[in-house]
């Protein structure tokens, strides 16, 4: 996907929906957004919008609220980042919290419990308004896991453990 800020919103998003519709117009049957940080959070944008028909969205250490994920980390590079990313675009509308909406497709969701970049307050409030809206929602928490969560060999196997009966799951 192309980036800010060169690229700001919703340039991102417009590409992972532009890449799900050539899945789908090469026969794809089934389509599952699987997004890490910066891309869980496309991977939620994209998913939830009503316009992208996907079967699942698998998202890891993601922002939810970009104004929250902004205002609650130690890296001052993460306002210039949003601020960048939104070029004067709404926050709330970027942001996949605020997407959440019956009726969308089933969720994955896991965060290290010890992520400094991405708190797992993130993933909470996803989870919690997912489940508020009835969306089939499956949340895991990796113990001592920063931000790399997905970059080390024993966190992916404790992922992978629940990630594939999920995603068999979808068949039910």
């Amino acid at each position: 996907y192309r980036l800010a800020p060169a690229f700001p919103y919703p340039a991102a998003i417009k590409d992972v929906k532009s890449a799900v519709r050539w899945l789908k117009s090469n026969g794809a049957e089934k389509v599952v957004l699987v997004g890490y940080s910066a891309g869980g959070t496309l991977a939620l944008s994209a998913g939830l919008s009503r316009d992208t028909q996907v079967a699942a969205i698998v998202s890891v250490a993601a922002a939810a609220d970009l104004d929250s994920w902004a205002a609650s980390v130690a890296f001052p590079q993460a306002k210039v980042d949003v601020a960048n990313y939104l070029n004067g675009a709404s926050s709330r509308e970027a942001s996949p919290l605020f997407a959440v909406r019956s009726g969308a497709p089933p969720v994955f969701l896991f965060h290290g419990d010890d992520d400094q970049l991405v708190p797992i307050a993130q993933s909470v409030m996803m989870a919690e308004k997912l489940k508020a809206e009835k969306v089939p929602v499956l949340f895991r928490v990796v113990s001592k896991a920063g931000h790399e969560v997905v970059l080390t060999p024993k966190h992916v196997k404790s992922v992978l453990k629940d990630l594939t009966p999920f995603l068999f799951g979808l068949d039910r």
